[in-house]
């Protein structure tokens, strides 16, 4: 296994952090689309991470004393439908990777609120959790 400085392959599984307030399983299995928008300390893009470097419950863990479930993507299904995702592991965890073009300074534009409804409606494999603190 490389350092997560590689290239990400189309098969790999990658995992997004959401928040509780952005996934309800009573209401169907899909998360908000919020899950997946830009926040203000989004200054390079949103963040993802690599299933081949951490579990699941490595990602939900913070510091915040908050809860989180996490949803699975594939790398592959995100480039089918235009999202590139690339690793960034400098400042950051192992496994850490980026979607590109969805961070803050654009992140009120329509091709970001359509990649947000393409991520939780149709390439959310699924969400696990929610994982304790």
């Amino acid at each position: 296994m490389g350092d997560g400085s590689e290239p990400i392959e189309n098969d790999e599984y990658l995992y997004r952090r959401i928040l509780l307030q952005y996934y309800d399983p009573s209401q169907g299995s899909e998360p908000s689309p919020n899950a997946f928008h830009p926040r203000d300390y989004d200054k390079t893009e949103i963040s993802v991470f690599r299933a081949k470097y951490v579990t699941p419950e490595q990602v939900a863990q913070n510091d915040r004393g908050k809860r989180y479930y996490v949803a699975v993507l594939r790398a592959g299904d995100l480039r089918d439908n235009g999202i590139e995702v690339v690793p960034r592991i400098e400042g950051h965890e192992q496994g850490h990777a980026e979607l590109l073009d969805l961070k803050s300074e654009n992140r009120r534009t329509d091709a970001v609120e359509e990649a947000q409804q393409l991520l939780a409606r149709k390439l959310c494999l699924e969400v696990l959790g929610p994982f304790p603190r």
